[in-house]
Order: C-alpha cells, then structure tokens, then sequence
C-alpha cells in the first residue's frame, strides 16, 4: 500500500477527532439526478481542481497527511446520518473520470454497510475499504451512531488497485 496511505491508517485516530472537533462544518451532499440519498453530509478537502482553504485550515493534521497525494480527484470527510441511504449506483461522475475508491473508516456500526455488487462489506474503524467506482454500490447506515469515513477517489490511470491495497503506477 501506498506510504501516505498506511501512515492516514495509522493515524485513523487523529483524523477522527479533527472530523468530530469540526462535524459542525459539515456540509449537505450536492444534489444528484441518478441517485437517490439522504443523511450525507461532508468536509470537503478537495474536487477535482478546487481544494478547500478552510477545511485544511480547520483539520491541518488530516491535510498535512493528504496534500501530497497525487491524481487524487476528491478527497473528504464524508459522515452519513443514521438512516441514511446512498442507493445503488456506479461511476463515473462528472468531470471525474474512472476511479477507484477509497474509504479509510473513521467511526461506524455494525449496521452501517455498504453493498458493492452482490457482497455486503462493512467498514471497520482504522480499515481502509478501496473498490471500483464502475461496479454497482450503495451505502446504508441503518445503525443508531453516525458513520465517518475519509473518502478519497484514485486515478485509474494513475492508481492500480491489488490484494494489499492500492499503489501508485
């Protein structure tokens, strides 16, 4: 796995409580046509070409440990309410071509899952889940507690994924 990778892995704790010291911040989750969610809120740190001054400036441990990732697109702390549902969809998105991603977990339950094809995966705090974006997936925390992820989206003609992680090309 990717150096910069394992050391957010390490530090899953620290990422978790700048998240918690500013889930106030947290936005509502832009709108989309094709998918139907609700309960998404994020911090976001960068969109394709926009990075967000006030979030690296809000959580500087977090964005010193993610600014020198390359051919990341969009980079995020990404909470989903309890009840919240990201129903089944698949990329890519936008401007933001094919990806993969990643969600380093950060606070979750065991009723918080996401379905990615026909496997239902649940997150595990201080675990990174990476996946392909062009794959069917949704996500559902059915769970009473807020779930909290790092979420990030990796180039495919950057980024290989393999069965230890994902690497740099």
């Amino acid at each position: 796995m990717d150096a910069i990778l394992k050391t957010l892995e390490e530090n899953w704790q620290t990422v978790l409580e700048e998240s918690l010291s500013n889930i106030h911040r947290r936005r509502d989750f832009p709108q989309a046509d094709d998918v139907y969610f609700s309960g998404w809120k994020f911090i976001p740190f960068r969109q394709e070409d926009r990075e967000f001054e006030s979030s690296k400036r809000k959580l500087p441990h977090t964005w010193n440990m993610l600014k020198d990732l390359k051919h990341v697109t969009r980079c995020a702390i990404l909470s989903l309410e309890p009840g919240g549902v990201l129903d089944i969809h698949k990329g890519p998105h936008g401007d933001e071509g094919l990806v993969w991603r990643g969600h380093l977990a950060l606070q979750t339950n065991p009723d918080a899952y996401m379905i990615i094809g026909n496997e239902r995966k649940n997150w595990v705090p201080g675990q990174w889940l990476f996946f392909d974006d062009e794959v069917e997936h949704g996500a559902y925390n059915y769970g009473k507690e807020l779930r909290i992820i790092l979420g990030l989206s990796f180039l495919k003609s950057h980024w290989k994924l393999t069965d230890q992680g994902i690497e740099y090309k």
